[in-house]
């Protein structure tokens, strides 16, 4: 790179920052009424100060000296002022590790840290999820929801369940999945609500469920025959009711287990599932089948849209499942703990519970099975 190149560069760089500061002091002026009313008089009488130095003729030096300096102060008062509003607050550390480490056997909290709000139906323990909040309530547990970044890094150990609801468009860190992995095997309950969540959601839930023994196939399941929308088949706004299917048990190894989690369910409504490959738990498992053989949707192909950039499937062919029934719910245990999977985050959803009660159902035997 010649001089000239290298001054042209540092010259935009330069302007590039300076454009990106002052951005940001206008977003938090915008942000802030009280900050505004003071850059709108201090923006005012730097127009009347301005104006009055080079405007006015028959002012004597000292008094064109006079009038730079309060320019210099007002502009340094307005920036001094405002640039400490400018910087993001960031959290206490010392704080969100007490809460997390205050966590006991009675709390069971919901991850809501990886843009889960951006689901629709927006899931969250005040709207979406406010049921199954009741339901753990009426069993004697706590529920809690996290939203900040990073603090599944540090799953206390007696935490009383966790439920991981699949993220949208984020990924989960290295250190997150060990944590997991590691609450797990030192007595946790951990709940995992997924989908078909790789490329067209934009996240690796299956990372951590490859450690668990658990994953999410990359399919949608769909009774037979399937919901038609506009000539494609896709998820209906109200369960259909060909979107209510019978689960049966798979396992009678865990008989105990699975009549718990059958008690008075006897069909799940689903939004929309994927189904479960369950082929290398840990330890002995039950699944819950759909009663019958099922349509099984699988991408055609996977393109990608640069209006937003994210991927798409184009819309395949539904299919008989290869397997007579496709599995929906698998529990295990690993090490010394528990985990449930479901391959549908809706299915506990307010707006799918109302239409199917039997979803609410599985949530407390779920429930129960921890506490046993």
């Amino acid at each position: 790179m010649s001089e000239s190149q290298g001054k042209q560069h540092g010259f935009w760089g330069f302007m590039q920052s300076a454009l990106g500061f002052f951005a940001k002091v206008l977003d938090t002026v915008k942000k802030d009424p009280r900050l505004a009313i003071l850059w709108g008089f201090g923006v005012l009488l730097l127009v009347l100060l301005v104006a009055t130095l080079f405007i006015a003729r028959d002012i004597p030096p000292i008094g064109k000296v006079i009038l730079a300096a309060l320019i210099v102060v007002v502009l340094t008062f307005l920036f001094v002022y405002t640039l400490p509003r400018t910087e993001t607050p960031k959290p206490s550390v010392s704080g969100e590790m007490d809460r997390i480490q205050a966590f006991t056997s009675d709390d069971i909290v919901f991850d809501f840290s990886h843009n889960q709000e951006s689901w629709q139906p927006s899931p969250s323990l005040g709207a979406g999820f406010r049921r199954v909040k009741g339901i753990a309530t009426g069993l004697g547990w706590n529920a809690v929801s996290m939203d900040k970044a990073g603090w599944l890094t540090s799953v206390p150990p007696r935490m009383g369940a966790l439920v991981v609801v699949c993220p949208y468009h984020r990924e989960l860190e290295k250190g997150e999945i060990n944590s997991i992995i590691k609450y797990v095997s030192s007595n946790g309950k951990l709940l995992v609500l997924g989908y078909f969540c790789s490329l067209h959601h934009g996240t690796n839930l299956n990372d951590l469920m490859d450690g668990l023994g658990i994953t999410f196939k990359y399919d949608l399941v769909l009774p037979l025959p399937p919901y038609q929308s506009e000539g494609n088949y896709w998820r209906p706004e109200v369960i259909d009711p060909k979107y209510i299917v019978r689960v049966s048990a798979q396992n009678t190894d865990m008989k105990s287990v699975s009549d718990t989690l059958l008690k008075n369910v006897n069909t799940i409504g689903l939004h929309s599932s994927c189904s479960l490959d369950v082929t290398k738990p840990q330890g002995e498992s039950v699944v819950l089948h759909t009663g019958q053989q099922q349509l099984v949707w699988e991408p055609q192909g996977i393109i990608y849209s640069s209006d937003n950039r994210r991927f798409w499937e184009r819309i395949g062919r539904y299919t008989p499942s290869r397997e007579k029934r496709s599995p929906l719910v698998a529990v295990t245990t690993f090490d010394k703990g528990k985990i449930a999977v479901i391959g549908s985050w809706t299915v506990f959803h307010d707006e799918t519970i109302a239409q199917t009660p039997d979803n609410s159902q599985l949530f407390e035997n779920l429930l129960r099975w921890f506490k046993g």
